[in-house]
């Protein structure tokens, strides 16, 4: 089945979804769900808040159907949906003081593994104020691996030095990262996260 057939499947799919069809409207779901399942834990980074906000993005779906343009990028206006819906939980989020902990803990949590915060921190300035708290051969090592993207073989290489000794650099980075961003006051932490979301459109 070519694009342009696709196209047409589609458009037809949301002319129905106008008029109501619940079949239409699952046909959309089952397209589209893992994709915005994937955005949201991208987001939000916790399973149950991100399936919640996933119900509530299709809900919205067909709460405005009739407002859907079948000559438009639907996908384009379900990530505009998406990105409404995050923007109003952090929103949410920072007149609950539990909720802001539960999201900061989960946030500094994942810094290990996941880039997706770091690059948040790179729109603000607490990114350059950690990096200049470290030795000189760390700060070096930290910003060619987590910032530049380079494997720990490669810096390893340039620098003349062991694959272990790069590990340790990048561990004890990580951990003063952490460290710094627990002790930033919430307010601002969460500013940065909802002003990622409005101006970063690389993450949706």
């Amino acid at each position: 089945m070519n694009v342009e057939t696709n196209a047409l499947i589609e458009i037809d799919t949301l002319i129905k979804l106008q008029e109501g069809n619940v079949q239409a409207f699952d046909l959309l779901y089952d397209k589209y769900s893992k994709l915005i399942h994937f955005k949201l834990l991208k987001l939000v980074h916790d399973k149950d808040i991100a399936q919640e906000l996933h119900q509530d993005v299709f809900l919205r779906v067909w709460e405005h159907r009739t407002r859907i343009d079948e000559t438009q990028f639907f996908k384009g206006w379900l990530l505009t949906i998406t990105k409404n819906i995050v923007i109003d939980f952090y929103r949410k989020v920072s007149l609950n003081v539990k909720l802001q902990e539960h999201i900061i803990q989960t946030a500094t949590e994942l810094y290990d593994p996941v880039s997706d915060h770091i690059n948040l921190l790179e729109t603000s300035e607490w990114l350059n104020e950690i990096i200049d708290k470290l030795p000189e051969q760390r700060k070096k090592v930290f910003i060619q691996c987590k910032l530049n993207g380079r494997s720990y073989e490669e810096v390893a290489k340039e620098f003349g030095i062991g694959i272990g000794t790069v590990k340790d650099h990048m561990a004890k980075a990580m951990r003063l990262l952490k460290q710094d961003l627990a002790n930033q006051d919430r307010s601002a932490f969460l500013a940065a996260i909802i002003s990622y979301i409005l101006f970063d459109q690389k993450i949706l």
